[in-house]
């Protein structure tokens, strides 16, 4: 081809010249497209792993909360109950409540005038409980929180965070539940009394004191990883293969047992 170019006119030449050079870079280009495309469809390989999650159980305890109610007023308050564990589930919450008639019940004789008193506790989640007593109580007011979780197997992650990412969205606010409560006193003995000891006994008597003590059971979560799997067909024999445990250990407090 070389050879036919020289007998061509110059013009001729140049053009011929050009035309060879243009079709040796198309080649090269066709050549570097075709390999950048068969680069370009080779896909990652996409590693999962899998984690099993089993539920341990635990207790918790809240500082007890004094609180003296009049007979003037009510005495009302409000408390929260949190496990600080990650991915927590509060299973049930108990509320005792503990008082004494604090002026008539000192004197073995003067048992008729003894107080009443009554307190009601409300949780967040639309239970109410009402304890109601006469010269002293002693009383344990059971609250149902959140079912018991089951053990599970959280697939197709990549990696601990996500998994534990799966199960905090999963079980989102069931660590955590609200009170509030009121307590009212009603006194036994009467103002208008034609006995001086009773009419004393109302004088004297302002109220009484109370004590909660509030405990709480729930559950939180342990994963155990147990391998990868991916699209490679040579990784399939470790799936299902023991890789350790991975346990979100439970989180000292102040007020936890």
């Amino acid at each position: 081809m070389l050879g036919d170019i020289m007998n061509l006119k110059k013009t001729d030449k140049i053009i011929a010249v050009v035309g060879v050079i243009i079709l040796i870079v198309a080649a090269v280009g066709i050549v570097f497209y075709t390999s950048g495309e068969n680069e370009g469809s080779k896909q990652p390989i996409k590693k999962t792993k899998q984690y099993s999650v089993e539920w341990i159980s635990a207790s918790g305890k809240l500082a007890d909360i004094t609180g003296f109610a009049s007979k003037k007023e009510p005495f009302t308050g409000e408390f929260t109950v949190e496990a600080l564990e990650p991915g927590s589930v509060i299973i049930n919450v108990d509320v005792h409540i503990t008082w004494e008639d604090n002026i008539v019940t000192k004197f073995a004789l003067f048992r008729k005038g003894q107080d009443t008193l009554t307190a009601v506790v409300n949780s967040s989640i639309g239970e109410s409980k009402t304890h109601s007593a006469t010269g002293s109580g002693n009383e344990t007011l059971s609250f149902i929180a959140y079912s018991k979780p089951n053990d599970e197997i959280i697939e197709d992650v990549e990696s601990e965070t996500e998994a534990e990412s799966v199960l905090l969205e999963k079980y989102d606010g069931m660590n955590t539940i609200s009170f509030d409560f009121e307590v009212q006193v009603v006194v036994g003995e009467k103002l208008l009394s034609l006995r001086p000891i009773k009419l004393l006994n109302y004088l004297r008597d302002k109220g009484n004191d109370f004590t909660l003590e509030i405990t709480y059971d729930y559950y939180y979560p342990e994963l155990q990883e147990y391998g990868t799997s991916s699209s490679d067909s040579d990784s399939t024999n470790n799936e299902g293969s023991y890789m350790g445990v991975q346990t979100w250990a439970p989180m000292a407090y102040s007020g936890k047992n």
